[in-house]
């Protein structure tokens, strides 16, 4: 799409991105404990507690011994600082290619 920069960034409210992730099985899930420490390395924010509990899907008939059915969806939206980020990119580029071909005709 060859859409100039500018008008994109004045007409972009937001930006969202979906994805979706499994489900760990109702029928057959299990819960065990960690300990905050091994999920650092994950990114995630310790909080104190010591250990945390996280489920686990051990596989039946239900969810063809997978542990997992069904689907979640999990949002991320884009900041509205972007949106200048988006007007600018567009000035930035044009620099750029003016520069390579003012380099070139010399």
């Amino acid at each position: 799409m060859a859409i100039p920069p500018f008008l994109l960034a004045s007409s972009l409210r937001l930006v969202v991105a979906q994805r979706l992730i499994r489900k760990v099985c109702d029928e057959c899930k299990r819960s065990y404990e960690v300990d905050e420490a091994t999920l650092v390395d994950y990114g995630y924010v310790s909080r104190g507690v010591g250990k945390v509990t996280l489920y686990k899907g051990r596989g039946c008939a239900a969810c063809t011994h997978t542990g997992l059915k069904g689907r979640v969806a999990i949002y991320e939206i884009l900041p509205s600082r972007a949106r200048s980020g988006i007007a600018c990119s567009g000035t930035r580029r044009r620099r750029r290619s003016a520069r390579s071909r003012a380099t070139r005709a010399c």
